[in-house]
C-alpha cells in the first residue's frame, strides 16, 4: 500500500520535467544560438520538477504511521513541559486547565451545574499562588492553669515556611477570637541565620475584620531586607485566655499550608475532655478542662 501511495503521477511528473531538462542541457550544446532560451527552460523543468519530487516525498512520509506517532509524541512533550505553560498567558492556562479537569460532555448533561462547580475550582487553583505559599507549618501548644488570673491559658509557638511568590512577602496577619487574647512575638530568621524580631511599628491593628467570629486582628510587614530572599522562617508566639476552668482549642487558616503538625500539650492537671477532627488537616478543635 505504502509504496503505491508513493509511485502517484506526481512522481513520474517529477521525473519526467528532471529528465526532459536534462535531455534540454544536451540540446543546448548544439544550438548555440538559443543557449540561452533553452538552458533557462531547462532550470525552470528541473526546479519544478525537483520540487514536485521533494513534495512527493514529504507527503508520502507525513502519511506514515511512524511518522505521525513521532509527531504526536513531541507534540504531547511539548505541550505538557512546563516550559510551555508558562509562556502562557494567564487565560491561556486557565483554559488549558479547565480542557484538563472539566468532566465530558456527556456527564455533564447527566448532572447539571458540575461545569460550574470545576469553573469555580479552576477559580481557586489558578489563585492559589497568588499569595505566599506556607509549608513545614508546626504548631505547639501548651494548656496550664493560671493561678493569678485564675483561668486556663494556652501558648501557642507557631513555626513554619513562607515562600515568596512576587517581588515582595505578603503582609502576616493575625486574628483573634477574644479581646484578651494577646500576640506576644514574630521573628522573622533568613536560613543563614540571620533574624529579626517584627518591631511595633510594622504591626497595624485591623480595622476591619471580614469573619464574624474574630473580634480583633493584626497585620505585621516582613522587614525589607528579607525581601531578596525566596523564603523566610516564621516564628509566632502568641497567647490565649481560656474561662476559668476550660477553653476551646482551636485553629483557622484560610491560606494554603503544607504539612500543617498541631500538638498539645496540658500541664497542671488539665485533660483533654472533648475532641473533633476536622473534615481536613487543617482543621482541629478540643475543649480542655
Amino acid at each position: 500500500m505504502k509504496v503505491q501511495k508513493f509511485f502517484t503521477r506526481w512522481f513520474f511528473i517529477s521525473i519526467l520535467l528532471i529528465v526532459s531538462s536534462i535531455t534540454l542541457v544536451s540540446l543546448s550544446k548544439n544550438h548555440s544560438n538559443h543557449f540561452f532560451v533553452i538552458e533557462l527552460i531547462a532550470n525552470v523543468m528541473s526546479s519544478v520538477g525537483i520540487a514536485i519530487l521533494v513534495a512527493n516525498i514529504f507527503s508520502f512520509t507525513i502519511g506514515t504511521e511512524e511518522f505521525l506517532k513521532f509527531i504526536r509524541e513531541r507534540l504531547i512533550k511539548i505541550v505538557i513541559s512546563k516550559d510551555f505553560v508558562t509562556r502562557l498567558s494567564s487565560e491561556e492556562q486557565k483554559s488549558l486547565l479547565g480542557m484538563v479537569l472539566k468532566p465530558s460532555r456527556e456527564l455533564a448533561e447527566i448532572y447539571s451545574g458540575i461545569n460550574d462547580y470545576f469553573d469555580q475550582y479552576v477559580e481557586d487553583s489558578m489563585s492559589l499562588f497568588d499569595n505566599c505559599y506556607r509549608g513545614h507549618m508546626r504548631i505547639e501548644g501548651v494548656a496550664y492553669f493560671d493561678e493569678k488570673k485564675n483561668r486556663v491559658q494556652i501558648d501557642y509557638d507557631y513555626d513554619y515556611v513562607m515562600y515568596k511568590t512576587a517581588n515582595e512577602f505578603d503582609e502576616l496577619p493575625v486574628w483573634f477570637e477574644d479581646e484578651r487574647h494577646e500576640h506576644i512575638r514574630t521573628i522573622v530568621a533568613a536560613k543563614a541565620g540571620d533574624w529579626e524580631e517584627i518591631p511595633a511599628e510594622l504591626i497595624k491593628e485591623l480595622d476591619n475584620i471580614e469573619d464574624p467570629t474574630m473580634v480583633k486582628g493584626y497585620s505585621m510587614s516582613v522587614p525589607d531586607k528579607f525581601n531578596k530572599l525566596d523564603h523566610v522562617n516564621i516564628s509566632r508566639k502568641i497567647c490565649e485566655a481560656g474561662n476559668d476552668h476550660w477553653q476551646i482549642f482551636s485553629f483557622k487558616t484560610i491560606k494554603p499550608c503544607d504539612q500543617l503538625t498541631v500538638s498539645l500539650r496540658c500541664e497542671n492537671g488539665l485533660i483533654i475532655k472533648d475532641s473533633k477532627e476536622g473534615l481536613n488537616n487543617y482543621r482541629y478543635s478540643s475543649t480542655l478542662t
